[in-house]
């Protein structure tokens, strides 16, 4: 069975340590029954540098997740907030069409008109301020 050649680095103060054990042609047999007896010492820090590794990718993937839900959800308000728009422009329009009903109240004064005008006006001031607040363009009401 054939072996490996592997190259190692080092440290120059156990330079003649090696020099000695490569004198005596036991250097590769010293490495090698080195690397049996701490095998599991070996194995464990290979794993732990692995957990290590794996540790920093889930939280690399939990951030990255973090962001695509924010992402989702302000889509999702964004979305609902375009929705309730469309719904108050359609209330709006609707609170429009029947200004026709009340023209014959004429100049009346407000504490003369009846009920349904004030629920009808205060209906229609409170969609119209909503929409104002949330920055509709009224320009669109028109087409």
């Amino acid at each position: 069975m054939s072996k490996p050649t592997i190259t190692i680095c080092i440290d120059y103060d156990l330079m003649p340590v090696v020099k000695e054990l490569q004198s005596r042609r036991k250097f590769s047999a010293f490495i090698q029954d080195s690397l049996r007896q701490h095998k599991s010492i070996i194995e464990a820090e290979s794993l732990e540098h692995e957990r290590d590794k794996v540790e920093q990718e889930l939280e690399s993937l939990l951030a990255k997740r973090a962001s695509i839900e924010k992402k989702l959800k302000d889509i999702v308000v964004e979305e609902a907030k375009a929705q309730s728009i469309d719904d108050l422009v359609i209330e709006l329009r609707s609170l429009n069409n029947k200004k026709k009903d009340f023209e014959w109240l004429g100049d009346l004064p407000a504490n003369k008109k009846p009920p349904q005008f004030h629920e009808w006006h205060n209906r229609r001031m409170q969609v119209f301020n909503t929409l104002k607040d949330m920055g509709f363009d009224f320009s669109k009401l028109k087409e």
